[in-house]
């Protein structure tokens, strides 16, 4: 069985950063001396305040584990919650919502595992990205 995905996931176009890093690649196959600046690389420092916290949860057993795929229980409730509060909006937390690490994750997880629901046309998808 083949799979077809819809117009609106192949125009997507590729992962940038997966390009960047073939080319990398490629060009050190080559010999080329590459300097790798990275990506994400914060240039500054996390607020005191969240360095502290993290001491303190780092030595908690409870905190050595792996979340769910889909994200926290709680973490789903509040977001849905926050949603209704700011926008008025209605989100099933069981159902509606998946925790991703970054907004291209979640692009890049629809086009790779969610293509049942992207083969057919979708009124819309609601995602958020803070920068």
């Amino acid at each position: 069985m083949r799979l077809e995905f819809s117009e609106r996931v192949k125009a997507l176009p590729p992962y940038l950063f997966a390009e960047i890093e073939n080319i990398i690649r490629r060009k050190r196959s080559e010999g080329a001396d590459i300097i790798s600046l990275s990506i994400g690389d914060p240039d500054l420092p996390p607020p005191k305040i969240v360095l502290d916290s993290l001491k303190e949860e780092i030595d908690k057993p409870e905190n050595h584990n792996y979340s769910f795929s889909e994200g926290e229980y709680e973490f789903r409730l509040a977001v849905s919650e926050w949603y209704k509060k700011r926008f008025n909006v209605d989100l099933d937390h069981s159902s509606a919502l998946r925790r991703v690490y970054a907004i291209l994750q979640g692009l890049f997880l629809m086009k790779g595992i969610m293509y049942l629901y992207l083969t057919r046309p979708i009124p819309y998808t609601l995602m958020e990205a803070r920068f």
